[in-house]
This record gives structure tokens, sequence and C-alpha cells, in this order.
């Protein structure tokens, strides 16, 4: 028998969003859940609440001044926890630290056992930086879950698997050179999306070369995109632990043969399924320079 998925949901996390028009709103978690409560996947579920994580356990990623800045900002109610795109608002603190803790909880969940799938609506903040927010990201619960998972459980080597379009260079560049992170990222091409990092050549730096893989993807990519040259991945250096090549890394880590096999987990994003099968962007949007600052994040 299939064991069920554990689902992180409540208010907690609901509370996290963005005001005044925000491309990430405060609907996205109601707007899951409606659609969710009309699927028959519904009455299969181990329904778990979120907790807010304790400042302890957001600091097993990020650094002690940040955390006390979004704190500050959270109490002020305005100003700005990045270069523009992700504002602090009352209680911004709060909202943040609950995904942070839904995530932990998830994880809890999964090395407890039975259950060993998770999924939490509002999660995957992967472009918040040890130090500082990015891309409506305020804590990085990826980044957290990843240092948890050894310091709490003993687990030394991690897979972290990213399938969101936006290339995840929170989690990237705090683990870029640690070789017992594995991170395989499928993502559209930076050149075209925000946050514009993710080349193919960007393998990991001192002892974590060859244990990182993007896969970047040009807009509106299905699974054709396997067959063309300038768009297959690098083969994964021995220090992978990984067979040669980037579909033998899909595999190992993710058990998808196909683009379309990826489920649809960020409504905003370019990677979505679509008549049967999953395409990454397809907004027509024309190349820009691949540098971060110049690349904006659109929804």
């Amino acid at each position: 028998m299939a064991h069920p998925v554990v689902l992180i949901s409540g208010p907690e996390i609901a509370r996290y969003g963005f005001p005044d028009g925000h491309p990430f709103g405060t609907d996205r978690h109601g707007a899951f859940m409606a659609r969710l409560e009309q699927s028959p996947v519904a009455a299969t579920l181990v329904r778990r609440a979120a907790r807010q994580a304790t400042r302890e356990e957001l600091e097993y990623f990020h650094t002690p001044a940040y955390v006390d800045r979004v704190i500050e900002l959270s109490k002020r109610g305005s100003g700005l926890l990045d270069a523009g795109d992700t504002p602090a608002f009352p209680g911004v603190y709060e909202a943040a630290a609950s995904v942070v803790g839904g995530t932990l909880e998830a994880l809890a969940a999964i090395v407890a056992g039975p259950e060993r799938r998770a999924f939490i609506p509002i999660g995957g903040l992967h472009h918040a930086a040890r130090d500082v927010a990015a891309g409506f990201c305020v804590f990085n619960d990826c980044g957290v879950a990843i240092e948890a998972a050894r310091r709490l459980y003993g687990i030394r080597r991690v897979a972290y698997v990213d399938i969101d379009a936006h290339h995840g260079d929170g989690v990237f560049y705090a683990f870029e050179q640690d070789p017992d992170v594995l991170f395989a990222d499928l993502h559209e091409d930076g050149r075209y999306l925000y946050p514009g990092t993710g080349s193919r050549s960007e393998t990991g730096r001192g002892l974590g070369v060859g244990t990182k893989l993007n896969i970047p993807l040009p807009p509106g990519a299905d699974d054709s995109v396997k067959d063309r040259g300038p768009y297959r991945g690098p083969n994964p250096s021995p220090n992978c632990g990984c067979a040669s090549g980037d579909t033998a890394l899909r595999r190992r880590l993710t058990g998808a043969q196909r683009i379309a096999d990826i489920p649809r987990t960020e409504p905003t994003s370019g990677l979505s399924a679509v008549s049967g099968a999953a395409r990454v962007g397809d907004r027509g949007t024309p190349p820009g320079p691949a540098r971060a600052s110049h690349v904006p994040h659109r929804p």
C-alpha cells in the first residue's frame, strides 16, 4: 500500500503574502486549499499544522544580524528587506518563520515515518540568502531544512532537487562549496527569467565542484528539450555520487523520466503542466542580460 502524503497547511502559513497588489499576495493558500478540497486526493492526506520556527532554528541557515533586521521591520510594518521585491509588513517575521516551521514539521514527519512525502503549499522560498531577502522570499525554508536534516537527524548528505521555473539561487550559493549537498535544479534560462543565474557551467566551487547540476531550459520547453544540444546538462563528476549524465541524475534524485512527469508545485512560475506536458515560461519574453540585478522577478 502506498504511504499517504503529509499536508502542512493552516492559517499560520496563510499569513505569508504581501499586500497592496503584490504578485505574491495573501490569497495563495486559500486558492490552493479550495481547489484541493474538490479533489479526491484530499481524503487521502495526513494533515498537520505548521508552527512558528524558533529563532535558533532560523539561525541554522540565516545570520543573526539578518534575523534582527526582519524582526525590526516586522515590528515597524514597513521598509524593504531587499532591493525592492520583498517589502516588510506588520507580522512578516511571524508569517515567514511559520513557513519555515511548516517545512521543518514536514521534514520531521518524513524522518519519523511511515509517511515518505510531504507537501506545503506556501514554501520553497529558495531565493533568500543567508543574510538578505530576495525574490519575495524572507526566510529560506529550504536552506533551514537542509541544515536541520544534518544537525538534528544526523543525515550527512542531502540531495536537493528544485523544479521551480526560477533558479534556486539562495540555496545554490549557500551550499556552492559544500560537497555534502547534492544540488539539481531545472529552471528557465537566466537570460530570460529572474534571478539570472543557474547556468550549466555552475557546477559548484572548491570541494563542491561536481556536486551541483544546473539545467537551464528555454522558455516554452517541453520533453523534446532533452534532445537539444545547447540545453543538455553537464555530466556530473564522480563527486556527485551519481551515474554520468543529466538523465541518470534526474532518475536517481526525482524518479522523473520526462519533464511532463514533474508535478506542478508553483502556480505563478513558468513550470506548469499544460495538456499533459510541462512547459517552461511560454511568455514570449525577449532575452535580457544574464545578471540578477537586471532581470526583474516576474511571477
